[in-house]
């Protein structure tokens, strides 16, 4: 090179390698060129990146998440990852050819503290010295904390039910209860194997609070879940017939006369049950006045036994004070077999028809074609107040 300005030049385009002998001369204003210096020689090498910088380890089940700073080398090829059990020394090399500054280390111990370095490597396989040591211990996670809680109230009892885990290493479920709200519980129940429960032995008109946990494989316990609560109760019977009585009707004609009459040759329990046929004149069977105020659920239970119905023969319906509401058709309900004696079970929340004069009726008004027959036995109707 001439007219070089300053005292210094760099030669560019070097093989890595190869030795090249250099001398350089001074040239004045007028062209002359002085002698020529001393001589110097260089061989260039192709230098290694620079070790990475910010290695981070953060634990996992089973597993450690490794991250680093990116290296800026314009030749930077990848990276080489090195695993030790001893802090500082013993490292031996896991993965090669990592092309970011990220990698998960899998298939760990959980409780064993796993030491890090990486180095980086250029095209010319150069490797740089390695990053500073991080270190992770695995751990296995405990399982979520069960959600969707929920306590319903029976006769001693109360019957918990949550969201299912979804945890692939779920074992198991514990119960626990109180009797303040959001302290102080006490295990009742482990192993539990369903996401539900019945707490029983308990003292109607007590309030019971729960939380439930998971536990997975590793015996790791979840927190509580949300908190339920509930007040076991004594049922109430609002009416409980059989019609053995004396007249068999007295539950049912406070409301008005009816054409169903007692018989006794189908009775589901006992004797006698009521009867509506083609050969009666088609009605309803009414109850009396059944005083369900301040209740918050009826229930409804009674057999009843079918026999060539049509659908709209035979209607249960409800009454909320002025309106009677159809509630069921017999003929479509779940339970109903013609000529069988079929169960019928229902609770009833809608506050409607939570008063003092609720009445459960069974309308026959249009039965009375061919052979059709309905015979109904065992009424039981209770709530909780």
């Amino acid at each position: 090179s001439d007219n070089v300005s300053t005292s210094n030049y760099t030669d560019t385009g070097l093989t890595n390698g190869t030795t090249y002998y250099y001398v350089v001369t001074a040239v004045d204003v007028g062209t002359n060129e002085s002698d020529l210096s001393s001589e110097v020689s260089a061989t260039p090498v192709d230098v290694p990146p620079a070790a990475p910088t910010g290695l981070g380890a953060t634990p996992g089940n089973t597993t450690a998440e490794l991250g680093w700073n990116d290296n800026l080398e314009a030749d930077l090829d990848s990276y080489n990852v090195y695993r030790s059990l001893t802090s500082g020394s013993g490292y031996s090399q896991i993965s090669d050819n990592v092309s970011t500054s990220a990698y998960t280390d899998t298939g760990l111990t959980n409780g064993t503290t796993y030491y890090y370095v990486v180095t980086a490597v250029d095209l010319g396989s150069n490797e740089s010295d390695q990053s500073d040591e991080a270190s992770a211990t695995p751990v296995d996670p405990p399982p979520a904390a069960p959600t969707g809680l929920g306590a319903t109230p029976g006769n001693t009892t109360v019957d918990l039910n949550w969201n299912d885990n979804l945890e692939g290493d779920l074992d198991s479920y514990n119960v626990y209860r109180s009797l303040t709200s959001d302290s102080v519980y006490s295990k009742i129940s482990d192993n539990v194997s369903t996401s539900d429960y019945t707490d029983t032995g308990l003292t109607n008109g007590t309030t019971y609070y729960y939380v439930v946990t998971a536990v997975d494989l590793g015996s790791n316990e979840s927190d509580y879940s949300n908190e339920a609560s509930a007040t076991p109760y004594a049922p109430q019977t609002l009416l409980d017939d059989s019609f053995e009585g004396s007249p068999w009707d007295a539950n049912w004609d406070g409301n008005g006369t009816t054409t169903w009459i007692l018989d006794s040759g189908k009775a589901h329990t006992g004797t006698y049950n009521a009867r509506l046929s083609n050969t009666q004149t088609a009605g309803s069977l009414t109850s009396d006045d059944l005083n369900a105020a301040g209740a918050s659920w009826i229930t409804v239970n009674f057999w009843f036994n079918p026999k060539g119905l049509e659908a709209g023969d035979i209607i249960v319906k409800i009454y909320n004070g002025s309106t009677y509401n159809t509630w069921y058709d017999l003929t479509s309900y779940p339970t109903y077999t013609n000529n069988v004696w079929c169960s019928f079970s229902e609770t009833i929340t809608d506050s409607q028809y939570l008063i003092s004069n609720f009445r459960l009726q069974f309308d026959g008004s249009v039965l009375g074609d061919s052979t059709e027959e309905i015979n109904i036995d065992d009424v039981l109707v209770t709530t909780n107040q």
